[in-house]
């Protein structure tokens, strides 16, 4: 009980402004030049004031290059991890045994053919998608996407632990801008004894690598938002981008998460959740927490928002990708790219 408090504050530090306001910088610089100032929509053009026309020639190609290379390896780390979630839930559905295998450790993983499959199918919808554009097929998808999730939001704050949900969200904000400017500034480092090492890796295997994530992300989700923020003005950019989806991911972790710690540490889970591979932990709460047959429906649900979560994530990262290649042209050279 004494770790949960202390989580909260780490996740959101992790999943708070951190990830938001990287994203939102990159999309004001580039949203601004592009469509008050007429530049074209890529990447180089957010350093064209401090640059000038030096970012029209090589040193503007090596930063799209770059900014591709980020976006693409960013992009692969997410499908990396939800494809194996989206593979762990196909097998709570009953879609086959050959999802899963035994690992080295004794824990299910996802199998290396499950795996490919799962790729090919949602890298191909993403790029039917894509095809479509933002209009069509990656609004479509996102508009589901949303629906699905509010939806599964709603069933775990009816039917899981709302009120202890509702309690750690609050302590969890608190913690998280109380402590926010020391967690974001603090490098552990090793002072030579067992927990000095422990804290240090920690922080390499989680702060630093959600930092690192985000940054990979930031020219893909920057460029994307910018696009799409044409007519906003600065103050609407703000909290659509960095104060609202930051509030929602507050909301989920702590009416979701917090069922599945509640389930836990009240002992009715008795370890199913805690024993479960971080890729099922989601489908064994709805396990424990609903009836057989109706974990079976919401699981197949979770599925389906892991699928157009994914596919979204995917359709416009290369949509993305291909208005960098195309200089900033979307629609034209989009398609050929």
């Amino acid at each position: 009980p004494e770790a949960v408090r202390p989580a909260y504050m780490w996740t959101f530090l992790h999943w708070g402004f951190g990830a938001w306001c990287t994203y939102a910088l990159i999309g004001l610089a580039i949203g601004y030049v592009s469509h008050r100032r007429g530049l074209p929509l890529t990447i180089r053009s957010s350093l064209a004031p401090l640059f000038g026309r030096a970012m029209s020639g090589f040193a503007g190609h090596v930063v799209d290059v770059v900014a591709v290379v980020a976006t693409i390896l960013g992009v692969a780390v997410t499908m990396g991890l939800g494809v194996q979630q989206f593979v762990a839930g196909l097998h709570r559905v009953g879609m086959g045994d050959w999802l899963m295998v035994e690992g080295a450790d004794g824990a299910m993983t996802s199998s290396a053919l499950a795996i490919v499959c799962a790729l090919l199918v949602l890298v191909g919808a993403s790029t039917l998608s894509a095809l479509s554009g933002v209009g069509r097929g990656i609004k479509w998808l996102s508009n589901i996407n949303m629906g699905l999730s509010f939806s599964l939001l709603a069933l775990f704050a009816a039917a899981g632990a709302g009120l202890f949900g509702l309690k750690l969200l609050g302590l969890g904000i608190w913690d998280y801008l109380v402590t926010l400017p020391a967690n974001s500034l603090t490098l552990f480092s090793s002072d030579g004894t067992a927990i000095g090492d422990a804290l240090m890796q920690w922080q390499l295997d989680w702060t630093v690598f959600y930092w690192a994530w985000w940054i990979a992300f930031a020219p893909f989700v920057g460029m994307f938002i910018a696009r799409i923020s044409r007519g906003r003005t600065i103050r609407e950019y703000i909290i659509g981008v960095a104060l609202v989806p930051s509030l929602v991911c507050f909301i989920w972790m702590a009416l979701v998460g917090g069922t599945s710690i509640e389930l836990e540490l009240s002992g009715v889970a008795g370890g199913q959740i805690l024993g479960a591979g971080i890729s099922d932990q989601l489908y064994a709460t709805i396990a424990v927490l609903l009836d057989p047959g109706l974990a079976m429906i919401v699981s197949g649900l979770v599925v389906l928002l892991l699928m157009t979560y994914l596919i979204t994530s995917v359709d416009s990262a290369i949509l993305i990708i291909n208005t960098i290649n195309g200089a900033g042209d979307d629609e034209g050279a989009r398609r050929y790219h």
